[in-house]
């Protein structure tokens, strides 16, 4: 469908399976709070498992299972990093640590190799997790951000 069509069609009221269940997602977090979050994050797992599985067996659709999964976890990224921070100053192990989310699984899809809706949903994911890193982890993504702009730069001049 090309975008004016989207556009147009999303204005008269129209709705697909993906922004239905955006929108489950965000009633199901208003609704309960970080109760729903160890339910969220074990779908998320399997479904980046499935991700992962299918890019090992070189499907050419692999990343779109992952940034649909990113898109729920970028959702629940506001809930998981107040329950990561209170957790951590109540000395409990959180259900999730923001800087290893950020930096073992959003780093890398930010990437000039990674497809630009994975990029973009990988950054947009961890903008929202960002309040809850440590600066150091916030400013490796930056510098992998610069890298690639300047490298797609550097490629679209030449």
């Amino acid at each position: 469908m090309c975008p004016r069509r989207c556009v147009r069609w999303a204005r008269a009221g129209g709705t697909s399976p993906r922004i239905a269940s955006q929108q489950l997602i965000i009633e199901l977090i208003d609704a309960y709070g970080k109760k729903c979050t160890p339910a969220l994050l074990k779908a998320i797992g399997a479904r980046l498992d499935e991700a992962t599985t299918l890019k090992a067996s070189a499907s050419a659709h692999w990343w779109r299972l992952k940034e649909a999964t990113l898109l729920c976890l970028g959702l629940a990224a506001p809930v998981l990093g107040r329950a990561a921070s209170a957790a951590s100053k109540k000395g409990e192990a959180p259900l999730i640590r923001p800087e290893q989310v950020t930096r073992d699984l959003l780093l890398p899809d930010v990437a000039a190799a990674a497809p630009p809706l994975l990029r973009a949903r990988a950054l947009s994911t961890a903008a929202r997790l960002s309040p809850h890193v440590p600066a150091e982890v916030v400013s490796q993504l930056l510098v992998a951000c610069r890298t690639d702009a300047d490298e797609s730069l550097a490629h679209s001049c030449a």
